[in-house]
């Protein structure tokens, strides 16, 4: 029995810290101004999720859904950057070889990586 009062302690402690930590990047993304009003829903989400009588599955449902939004967003930027890649391979070479040798071309190829693209 202790060990399940330590495994739901350690459940709620999780809980805490997704949510402490979902509830700031609201607050910095909302304070950027780069939040709709329709997206200050997650916050009541939030809120309620605390205030419900099972929070900790509430939350991984709240968790997987917000994944789901990240998933879509990310599955359009990596189309949006093949288009990208396939024109800057249409530039001129000179182009091509002074974009390579500037400071933004690492940063270019380190997003490319992250989402497989030009492997």
């Amino acid at each position: 029995m202790l060990n399940l009062e330590k495994e739901v302690i350690l459940i709620m402690f999780i809980a805490v810290i997704i949510l402490t930590t979902l509830v700031i990047l609201y607050f910095r993304i909302k304070h950027s101004g780069k939040i709709e009003k329709k997206e200050e829903n997650l916050l009541e989400d939030i809120k309620n999720i605390i205030n419900s009588s099972n929070p900790e599955q509430k939350i991984y449902k709240l968790i997987e859904n917000e994944k789901k939004k990240i998933d879509l967003v990310n599955k359009d930027v990596k189309k949006v950057l093949n288009i990208m890649d396939n024109l800057l391979e249409k530039l001129p070479e000179e182009e091509i070889e002074k974009f390579a040798k500037s400071k933004d071309f690492e940063l270019y190829q380190k997003i490319l990586t992250k989402f497989g693209i030009g492997e």
